[in-house]
């Protein structure tokens, strides 16, 4: 699986569990830098299998985290 994948992973299993659409996300500069790398569509597109017609990933956007977080997390606001 790879970066992208987890983040889309991390992003519904979010949704699974809170029920909500999470508002941030922050992952390391290294993830970031390989996810544009990817050349992922996944945070510019919308998911349409959540039932959810006018979400977009994350509200559309993503922050950078200290290397010393976890590779990406959740912030409530």
């Amino acid at each position: 699986m790879n970066l992208s994948e987890q983040v889309k992973q991390a992003f519904f299993d979010y949704i699974d569990q809170n029920y909500e659409i999470p508002n941030y996300l922050l992952i390391s500069p290294d993830s970031y830098k390989t996810l544009l790398e990817e050349h992922s569509h996944f945070i510019t597109t919308i998911p349409m299998d959540t039932g959810i017609v006018d979400m977009r990933f994350l509200g559309c956007e993503i922050g950078m985290a200290v290397n010393d977080k976890p590779l990406f997390e959740w912030r409530k606001e």
